[in-house]
């Protein structure tokens, strides 16, 4: 063997063997809760559970990760630099995932097995893989949107994109504008499947993720769209359903002047 291409399957072999391990599962157990922190995308909720959603101060209360509740969110605009996920397993098969502040009290009926040093990217990499189980898709979606880095984020775009479930489509938007609302290209790729997306409830999924998008971003990408005459009428009614129930400036004065127009017709 010439020396070329033995160092060429050296190569493709040391590629091979890093692609693995770029790709290995986290040291999961068998059966039972596992957890792992890693780092939040910047702008993330301090996602917790609480007592109740009434009250004007609500303190947080210990999250029951067996519980069948789901009754867990953010108060107070209050936001989290570090998430950890937890995971319960049974016969090596995640049962169910929760995703929450790093600072969020949690409880449990079995020990829960702490992960030390697992890094953003490799969890990142670990829910990708959850895609191909019958875990309920929002609950690693959401997980996967909250980690930080690229890797995450271009994962969601792809799913957005091209993903073959029109249900992961639909979500992946709307995690991409939730909590990538002000990333470079997250725009870019609602309004693409607003336009493009073969399936219509993809589409109307599209809209209403524009209007989740931060600050202004969401009045003036939905005028785009209300105003867009080579959209389906239906889209463009939904743009101005979504400016109807915005309290920006921008909005309610597009909505006025839409009105005025229709007076004075």
């Amino acid at each position: 063997m010439s020396r070329r291409i033995l160092g060429i399957t050296v190569a493709c072999v040391t590629l091979f063997i890093a692609a693995k391990a770029r790709a290995a599962d986290l040291p999961l157990p068998r059966d039972g809760w596992a957890s792992w922190q890693v780092e939040a995308v910047e702008g993330a909720p301090d996602t917790c559970c609480f007592a109740s959603w009434d009250e004007r101060a609500p303190q947080p209360k210990s999250c029951n990760l067996d519980g069948k509740e789901r009754g867990y969110g953010s108060r107070d605009d209050r936001k989290t630099d570090a998430v950890r996920v937890y995971a319960k397993l049974a016969n090596g098969k995640v049962q169910k995932l929760r995703t929450l502040a790093a600072a969020c009290p949690v409880e449990a009926k079995t020990p829960i097995q702490q992960l030390d040093s697992v890094s953003t990217d490799d969890s990142a990499r670990w829910l990708l893989s959850l895609k191909r189980t019958d875990l309920d898709h929002d609950d690693w979606l959401h997980s996967l949107a909250v980690h930080r880095g690229d890797l995450a984020f271009n994962a969601l775009k792809d799913l957005a994109r091209a993903d073959t479930s029109s249900k992961i489509r639909e979500q992946s938007l709307f995690w991409l504008a939730v909590m990538r609302g002000t990333a470079p290209g997250t725009e870019e790729v609602l309004v693409t499947a607003l336009n493009q997306d073969k399936d219509a409830d993809v589409r109307e999924q599209a809209v209403f993720a524009l209007s989740q998008l931060p600050d202004e971003r969401a009045a003036a990408a939905l005028i785009k769209v209300a105003e867009n005459k080579a959209l389906d009428r239906e889209q463009r009614k939904r743009a101005l359903f979504w400016l109807g129930q915005s309290d920006s400036t921008t909005a309610q004065a597009y909505l006025e002047k839409v009105l005025m127009g229709s007076t004075a017709r």
